[in-house]
């Protein structure tokens, strides 16, 4: 059984598209039961993305009240959180009452299963409460981390140096309840997976296993541009991609525009929120929201940039800029996990102020775009293919 709270699709964000491609490396090995995680009452199998994978069952399970924080409410979200906190404990580890458990017993294909491999924590966490319950038998348990969520949850922290007192607090509670159920899920799991070899280096001496990051997307023809075109790409509702690009228009957009006024930057997202759709609009961005396929924009760039300063894991949209053949151009933070190699497979700097060289450098180069994009694409295709997924999810769960 595959438990996830993401529905699997190569064409969503990152967690879905990380969450397809586990769901298709395990099928390679045995037949697989998907079961979807949801809050939401109104929620069927006809309204989500077809599958691109054959499955023996899909079973949408409705795990019970939708958090405050993640609904329309009287509650203002600062007050809800904590209402939620006392009601579920930790976000990414909540509590499940018995009664709960019962009803999403009741909607599992099966009570018996060789393996579970729970996608995120928050899946291990109702894994977990079904085991020992009694509600759930397994003979083994795997969990996909994907990002440490500890270390993201304290990154942002320290950046936000705006926060107010509360959410401060709030983060703390957050981080050391969550680096408990990591902590936990890496000494009584069978095997626990994560997508860098820094994560992997978090927990030594215990059944921690690398699982990469990885993109299936065809090489595109080289851009007919000037180089003067450049992309971001990203979910806002994935806080480091809403504040590195925030952070771009403060502190790089405005060089660039002096010295290179030609220049110009498109933005594609999912659920740009109202300040930065305004503060796109005043510096006469185009933006384009919740776009059925992004290959258009990958096909009218010239380059691609990833201002990203904090976060975990592997940035799954960096893989879709090698993997499409588009020169990059990301900060170091952001490329980490991924082994490039700066000036031949990405241009790479240390902070968003450093872009404007950067990205004029590149618009005057076309020798070195062309150069980026090649060898780009052949770094992605040896180390962040499906195949080296599928690979290791073999090795990971046999």
């Amino acid at each position: 059984m595959f438990f996830t709270f993401l529905w699997p699709s190569k064409d969503g964000d990152g967690g879905s598209q990380r969450a397809a491609f586990l769901l298709q490396s395990l099928a390679r090995i045995g037949a697989v039961d998907l079961v979807y995680l949801t809050r939401r009452k109104d929620r069927k199998l006809e309204d989500l993305v077809p599958l691109t994978t054959e499955v023996a069952s899909v079973s949408i399970v409705k795990i019970g009240t939708e958090p405050i924080s993640d609904r329309r409410s009287w509650i203002p979200w600062s007050i809800g959180r904590w209402v939620d906190y006392a009601r579920f404990g930790s976000k990414e580890y909540p509590r499940f009452s018995r009664s709960n458990l019962r009803r999403i017993a009741r909607q599992l294909p099966r009570n018996k299963t060789d393996l579970v491999f729970a996608g995120r924590l928050p899946s291990a966490a109702l894994v977990d409460a079904l085991l020992s319950s009694g509600y759930l038998h397994a003979k083994r348990r795997v969990v996909d981390f994907d990002d440490v969520m500890s270390k993201v949850i304290k990154q942002k922290a320290r950046l936000d140096s705006r926060a107010r007192i509360d959410a401060r607090v709030y983060a703390a509670l957050e981080a050391a309840a969550i680096g408990v159920a990591e902590d936990r899920a890496t000494r009584t799991w069978d095997a626990v997976s994560v997508c860098t070899d820094e994560d992997v280096q978090t927990w030594p001496n215990r059944r921690v296993i690398k699982l990469p990051n990885v993109i299936e997307r065809p090489l595109l023809p080289s851009s007919p541009g000037d180089g003067r075109h450049y992309l971001f790409v990203g979910s806002f509702t994935h806080g480091p991609n809403l504040i590195g690009l925030m952070r771009f228009l403060d502190e790089a957009w405005p060089s660039l525009r002096s010295r290179l006024p030609e220049l110009s930057l498109t933005v594609v997202g999912m659920s740009p929120p109202a300040e930065l759709k305004q503060r796109l609009a005043n510096l006469s961005i185009p933006l384009y929201s919740n776009v059925p396929s992004v290959q258009p924009f990958y096909e009218q760039c010239d380059a691609v940039i990833a201002p990203i300063t904090y976060g975990g894991g592997t940035r799954i949209k960096i893989l879709e800029a090698l993997a499409y053949g588009r020169p990059l151009i990301a900060t170091r933070f952001a490329a980490e996990g991924l082994s490039l190699r700066n000036r031949r497979d990405a241009l790479l700097v240390d902070g968003v102020r450093d872009f404007p060289d950067a990205m004029i450098g590149l618009a005057e180069d076309p020798a070195l775009r062309s150069s980026l994009a090649s060898n780009g694409r052949k770094h992605q295709q040896e180390f962040f293919s499906p195949e080296t997924l599928a690979q290791a999810v073999r090795t990971m769960v046999l």
